[in-house]
């Protein structure tokens, strides 16, 4: 199986219809598009935007509520 998809690759490669190179290329345009929106969207909106996250309340999330200490120091 990977042998016949290694030369299939090998052959469109070096015997491409018009066609089908024209479609690629139609391809290849529509996905740098995409990523430039993509990019275009995220640098506008998501770039400057942070989470604070407190540390009591991830490790209670993570390790339990019943193994934490509070900023006093006294295990709940």
């Amino acid at each position: 199986m990977a042998r016949f998809l290694i030369t299939k690759v090998g052959k469109t490669l070096t015997s491409m219809k018009l066609q089908d190179k024209t479609l690629l290329k139609k391809l290849a345009l529509a996905l740098v598009i995409k990523l430039v929106l993509l990019a275009a969207l995220w640098w506008g909106f998501v770039r400057d935007q942070r989470v604070a996250v407190d540390d009591n309340a991830a490790a209670a999330q993570l390790l339990g509520a019943g193994s934490v200490k509070n900023p006093q120091g006294v295990i709940r």
